[in-house]
């Protein structure tokens, strides 16, 4: 499709020449690829809003509804605690449906993180053990919102609870040279081979970890490198510092 007109304008017919004429069209089609390679943009862009608004939408219902119940079997014996579950909840539930920014406070993105795995530990008892790991001054660190929670999740849902007995995840938080690392490691049942064969797949199983996977790569041009241990599995991710 057309987009606009290059008009060159000489004083005379003499001055058009064999040679100009190739100028005028080089001149052309560097314009037109410059457009193309902004459409590109635009279009990755949209990409990365739309998988967003995407993950956003993605609110488990059977989270809510066994969220909803075990606050429920908490009013009667330990209100203190159900309220707690209440307000992680809230915590939970605000940052996935209002927050669309695309890069957002590391501290912002935690905080929605750990309100989901306190509704978990309440569920689940003793069952998830949650260490943290991060460095110091991550303050003014911004991240793209909703990676972390995810991965947390697949590992809680897909590692820990599919074993019997309790188990751990280790969130680990590190700077790097101009960069930064954060890794979610587990000592579940380990990842299967085939959902790290097929992460670039346009399927819809783990839609969650996939969202991430392709969200990361839009951004940063990696995504998630994934590895099954001998007990367990680690996600890990580098996003850029941008600090100031």
């Amino acid at each position: 499709r057309v987009s606009g007109t290059l008009k060159i304008y000489f004083k005379n017919e003499e001055n058009i020449t064999v040679r100009k004429k190739y100028l005028a069209i080089g001149l052309s089609q560097l314009i037109s690829t410059q457009l193309e390679i902004s459409k590109i943009e635009n279009l990755k862009t949209m990409a990365r809003d739309a998988e967003l608004k995407a993950l956003q939408a993605q609110i488990n219902p059977h989270f809510l509804f066994n969220a909803l119940n075990t606050t429920a079997s908490f009013v009667r014996f330990n209100p203190s605690k159900a309220r707690e579950i209440i307000i992680d909840l809230s915590t939970y539930l605000r940052y996935n449906l209002e927050n669309t920014d695309k890069l957002v406070p590391l501290e912002k993105e935690l905080e929605q993180v750990k309100a989901y795995i306190n509704i978990e530990k309440a569920r689940f008892q003793d069952r998830i053990e949650v260490i943290y790991d991060f460095d110091q001054n991550l303050e003014n660190l911004k991240i793209p919102s909703l990676t972390i929670q995810p991965l947390v999740e697949n590992s809680i849902k897909h590692g820990l609870l599919k074993r019997s007995g309790s188990g751990k995840v280790k969130i680990t938080i590190k700077k790097t040279y101009l960069k930064c690392l954060i890794s979610i490691e587990d000592d579940g049942i380990g990842i299967d081979p085939e959902i790290i064969k097929n992460i670039n797949n346009k399927i819809e199983k783990n839609i969650g970890l996939k969202n991430v996977h392709n969200r990361l790569k839009l951004i940063y041009g990696k995504g998630l490198n994934i590895e099954r241990l001998s007990n367990g599995t680690k996600i890990s991710f580098y996003i850029d510092q941008e600090e100031k």
